[in-house]
């Protein structure tokens, strides 16, 4: 069953958001991302992994001063430029993978009855599998984080859009293909530059972003294809 596969607390945020979003609703890309997002937003909220700072020059003093969002130039409160952002950046980062892989992992069970099974721990090339010769690497990431006091702050180019996020998922494709050279390897992404639409290699056979209605029905097809 597919939520016995999921850890917590991915499980029930995914669960309510599919109930929100896409169970008994038409399935279309502006539900698909409002799908994704929350479970960005519902796991940055369950951990607190919130963008915030602090100034050191006022904590050392007695007097903490910090706030929501990116670190100023200077501290508000002493004017001095020892103000640092509080290092959620790490923790954020692997949890952002997370909620985005088993959130497609659920999407593929719960809708379309399409069974994917994650890979066993310490595979380090990809995520799922379908069968032995068929590889899914997931590369998701949100844009933007809502702090508690309602403020929206950029993280930057989200999914496929960051370099080295690309860089990474290219580098594991070569990594299976060397060990699989007939294998089917695909990266599945919620976000993706133009370049690489419709994009293979000797490494790759695809890329999609799964936020897109289209992109689904085309990864469908194309599995549907090597698994006969």
């Amino acid at each position: 069953m597919p939520l016995e596969a999921i850890p917590k607390p991915y499980r029930s945020i995914i669960q309510q958001n599919y109930s929100d979003y896409i169970a008994d609703k038409d399935l279309n890309s502006a539900n698909l991302k409002k799908y994704f997002d929350e479970g960005f937003n519902q796991t940055i909220k369950y951990y607190g992994d919130y963008i915030c700072w602090v100034c050191i020059n006022c904590m050392a003093v007695g007097v903490p001063s910090f706030g929501w969002g990116k670190k100023p130039q200077r501290c508000p409160r002493c004017k001095e430029s020892k103000t640092y952002e509080v290092a959620t950046f790490q923790g954020r980062a692997s949890r952002m993978g997370n909620a985005f892989a088993w959130s497609f992992y659920y999407l593929m069970e719960k809708n379309f009855n399409f069974q994917i099974y994650p890979t066993p721990e310490g595979t380090n090339t990809h995520d799922f599998e379908i069968t032995q010769a068929v590889a899914i690497e997931s590369k998701g990431s949100p844009s933007y984080i809502i702090n508690p006091d309602g403020t929206r702050v950029a993280l930057g180019e989200p999914g496929l859009m960051r370099t080295d996020t690309e860089k990474k998922a290219f580098a594991n494709a070569t990594k299976y293909r060397q060990r699989n050279p007939d294998g089917f390897f695909c990266i599945v992404t919620n976000a993706l530059p133009k370049r690489l639409l419709r994009y293979s290699d000797r490494d790759i056979n695809a890329i999609y972003d799964i936020t897109k209605k289209e992109q689904i029905d085309l990864f469908l097809r194309d599995i549907g294809k090597v698994i006969i």
